[in-house]
């Protein structure tokens, strides 16, 4: 039987950077999913 080890490591969202959207929020990801969100042909 082969087995295989599988090894997770859990990563936090601050450990990806923040930015400053208008000043007066910090976001520190936006995933996939957020930039796709405003549907076709915005970016």
């Amino acid at each position: 039987m082969n087995e295989k080890t599988v090894n997770i490591k859990t990563l936090s969202a601050a450990s990806s950077g923040t930015i400053s959207l208008g000043g007066e929020l910090t976001v520190h990801r936006l995933g996939f999913g957020a930039m796709r969100i405003t549907g076709d042909g915005i970016w």
